[in-house]
Formats: C-alpha cells, sequence, structure tokens
C-alpha cells in the first residue's frame, strides 16, 4: 500500500473546481446550479469511513456527517450559518457502510442547489454545496484540523486529527505567515496572536486572531471597522491580556470608522478600549479619550532651520494668545493655534489653569520699552498676589477680577472661564498663573482659549 501526506498528487486530485453562473446574483434559492457524481475515492477521519461525493472533480463530504467524526455542527437559521470546529469532547464513532457499487463512477449522482447559505470550517469561510437538504464541502478544507493524505493503490484520501487542535493550528498558522513578527498571548480557553507584517502593498499592516482551544481561529482584525485598503493598515493593538474570567481579551487599538466609501471620509474615534468575548465571538469598542479630565500641554515659539519652508513664524507684537483643542478620539489637548512675543517665553497648561513662563534673559535693557513690556508693567500694576513675594492667598477679590479680565481672558467653547491670576516664581523664571475655579474637561470637539492683551486705545 502507497500512502504519502497531501502532496502533488492528492492535490491535483481535488482541485478542479465546480462552474457555477458567473451572475450568481440570477440564482433564486433551489435553483440547480450543477451535479453531484459518483466516485470510487473513499473518504476516512481517523480511519472511519464517511460519505463522499465527487464535486467538480473534488472529494467533497456532508457537513452534517461530521458530527459523528469529532466535529460540532452548528446552524443557526437567523444568520444562515453553518459553523463546523473541533468538537474536544467528540468522538470518531461514525463508520459509513457503502452499498456495493452499481453506479459507474462519473455518473450524475444527485443535484446542487443554489443557496445564500454560509458555511465556516474552523473560523473560516468555505465554498459549500446545498445537496437535498444537506450541506457539502469539500473534504480538503478539512485541513485545519489535522493531516491529509491520498492513499492511491487504494483510491482513499484520509484524515487523521490532531491531538492538540490548537497547537495545531497555531503552527499552521506560523507556517503560513513567512514575514514579519508574531506574538503569542496564552489564556486559560485559547491564545491570542498579534502578527506584524511590514511588507504589505500599502504599508505595514497588524493581524489580531484569537485559536481557540479546539483550534478554531477567529480574526479580530476581521471584526474591526472596515476602512480604505482595510482594517489591518490601523490596528495597532496594546495592553493585549484577558480577563481574571479567561473569557475576554481585552486590548487597545486606535479605531477607524468609515462615513463615506466614495470619497473615502472616515471618522477617527482614536484609542479605543477593545473587548472580544471568546465564547460570542463579539467584540466591542469604546473610546478611552472621548473626554479627558486630566491633560497637560506646553506652548513655545519655534525656530526653524535657515531656508525651511515655511519659514519661521514671526513672533506677537505684545500679544499672547492660545487655543487649545481636543480632536476626535485624540489622547490629549493640541495646541491649535498661538502667539507670543519672545523665545524667552512659553505656555504651560492642565485641565487646573494656564501658566505664563518669562525666562530671566527676557528681562534686558530694551524690554521695557517693548510693547509687551508695557503689558507687562500693567498687569504687574494690577497688585496681583505673589507668592515670591511672600504672600499665601492667590484668591482674586470681586474687584481684583473684573480689573484683570480687562488684560486676561479665557473661555472654553465661547464661554468664559473664571479663576484668580497671581504670580510666582519657579528655579528663576517668573511666572503669570491662572488657576481656573474649576479643573476643565475637554471632550471631543472642546476649544480653549486665553489672551493676554492690552485694550484696544490703552
Amino acid at each position: 500500500m502507497k500512502r504519502q501526506i497531501l502532496c502533488t498528487a492528492f492535490a491535483a486530485a481535488l482541485t478542479l473546481t465546480l462552474a457555477v453562473p458567473a451572475a450568481a446574483e440570477e440564482n433564486k434559492i433551489g435553483d440547480v446550479v450543477g451535479h453531484t457524481y459518483y466516485t470510487d475515492i473513499a473518504a476516512q477521519i481517523d480511519g472511519h469511513s464517511l460519505r463522499s461525493y465527487n464535486i467538480g472533480g473534488e472529494t467533497a463530504v456532508v457537513a452534517e456527517d461530521l458530527r459523528e467524526y469529532g466535529f460540532s455542527v452548528v446552524w443557526d437559521g437567523e444568520a444562515r450559518t453553518l459553523t463546523v470546529e473541533r468538537d474536544l469532547e467528540g468522538e470518531v464513532t461514525g463508520d459509513y457502510q457503502p452499498q456495493g457499487q452499481t453506479q459507474t463512477v462519473g455518473d450524475q449522482a444527485g443535484d446542487i442547489y443554489y443557496t445564500d447559505i454560509k458555511t465556516y470550517v474552523q473560523g473560516e469561510r468555505v465554498a459549500s454545496y446545498a445537496i437535498g437538504g444537506e450541506t457539502a464541502i469539500r473534504f480538503s478544507e478539512l485541513e485545519r484540523t489535522g493531516t491529509l493524505a491520498w492513499e492511491e493503490e487504494e483510491r482513499t484520501a484520509s484524515l487523521t486529527l490532531a491531538e492538540d487542535p490548537m497547537e495545531f493550528a497555531l503552527a499552521r498558522m506560523e507556517a503560513e505567515r513567512t514575514s514579519g513578527s508574531a506574538e503569542q498571548y496564552a489564556g486559560p480557553y485559547g491564545t491570542a496572536v498579534c502578527f506584524v507584517n511590514g511588507g504589505l502593498p500599502h504599508g505595514t499592516g497588524s493581524f489580531l486572531d484569537y485559536v481557540a482551544a479546539n483550534g478554531a481561529v477567529t480574526s479580530i482584525t476581521a471584526l474591526m471597522p472596515h476602512t480604505g485598503f482595510g482594517a489591518e493598515y490601523y490596528l495597532f493593538p496594546s495592553e493585549i491580556q484577558f480577563d481574571e474570567t479567561g473569557r475576554y481579551l481585552t486590548f487597545q487599538s486606535p479605531v477607524r470608522e468609515s462615513l463615506n466609501w466614495e470619497t473615502g471620509a472616515v471618522k477617527e474615534l482614536g484609542v479605543c478600549a477593545c473587548t472580544f468575548d471568546t465564547q460570542t465571538k463579539e467584540l466591542t469598542w469604546e473610546p478611552m479619550y472621548a473626554q479627558l479630565s486630566q491633560w497637560s500641554s506646553i506652548y513655545e515659539a519655534e525656530t526653524w532651520p535657515e531656508g525651511f519652508i515655511p519659514p519661521t513664524p514671526p513672533l506677537s507684537d505684545g500679544v499672547v494668545s492660545l487655543t487649545l483643542v481636543k480632536q476626535q478620539g485624540a489622547s490629549g489637548v493640541s495646541n491649535w493655534d498661538g502667539d507670543i512675543p519672545s523665545y524667552s517665553m512659553y505656555l504651560r497648561s492642565s485641565q487646573d489653569g494656564i501658566t505664563l513662563v518669562h525666562r530671566p534673559e527676557l528681562f534686558d535693557e530694551d524690554f521695557a520699552a517693548t510693547n509687551y513690556g508695557v503689558l507687562y508693567q500693567r498687569v504687574r500694576d494690577l497688585g496681583l498676589p505673589d507668592l515670591s513675594a511672600g504672600d499665601t492667598d492667590r484668591t482674586n477679590s470681586p474687584e481684583l477680577r473684573q480689573a484683570a479680565s480687562a488684560l486676561f481672558q479665557a473661555a472654553k467653547n465661547g464661554q468664559p472661564v473664571s479663576g484668580d491670576l497671581w504670580w510666582s516664581q519657579e528655579n528663576g523664571d517668573i511666572c503669570l498663573n491662572y488657576t481656573f475655579d474649576d479643573p476643565i474637561s475637554m471632550s471631543d470637539g472642546d476649544q480653549l482659549t486665553m489672551r493676554l492683551a492690552l485694550l484696544e486705545g490703552a
């Protein structure tokens, strides 16, 4: 008896395809689209025979029969899906005994009907055929569960089920991914695999899969919203871990949703907390930074190299202003726009307030004559609390707040933000601080502005 692992000889015997009408949408459920044929090839799983047919030159078996051969076969009438997976508790008990051969090999045995049923084997969708109330699949689709072999002399196609389906699936996955890098995250009921490939046609892509203990593979990447060339191009999973029960796999990743396929418009949800339910195979995500209760930002004038385009932005003529924006899905607050009169100054902002920092070199002999020097002195003349001068209470009286508001204003989404204005020193730097009465949270689309300037004509 000649026996060999699935190779060219077996592949050649199983690679002919079923010809179906090109315009499948013209077919209706129940229309005849092909035929099954009698075959002398016997199919076996762990040495147990099962029914087989010839469909388009390939050996096919009945999916429903696999319940007796170590598989679970689940029908979902609402979703119109048939799911075939290894059953770790199931035993191979089927032992089909064919009747004596009375038909000629190659003669028509029955009809194949058009169907909308989607069939999945170990988590992957496969071609399937409706044959009189049952569903046939190619025997070769079961290679996801073990080793296929072709015995020429006995005309037998056999499958030996893997002893450890999960390890078999992981090894198969590793063999198929010849480039890139992968990292595994073991859980009590399965293993997550994060694979990064920098050699894709449109750049680097990330793929996240879950391999259950029975070897069934769920592409978590395919469950993400599809945009552009695919979710793999924006998926960047981090903090991958299972919860204490082992049922939920959690990770963080940017998420995008397509708004208009024709224009390519997308909605950036930013970094989201994603949760994959290993039992229901459902994925959910929630933006992590829709509202920021804690945030910080620094703004300072930048000098760019000579000849750089665009050129270095000009300094302002004595005005200090800043616009902070929380962009859609962003994990922080960004400086949208700003004006500052010197490279020796910068602005520091957070949920608690805004600080204008003056470095010592700002106060040269010409400072008092500059437009900002005049503004600076006007603020000094307000008599604000100064912690560097021994004051301990930085609270502004109502009258002082009124006077200060003529020079310094802060607003969120156009509405004034009240607070106290006061002086301090840090490592020789002189700081003008504005502390908000209440911490300012920033949600998607929010704008926070500040302005320090003399009133026109003042």
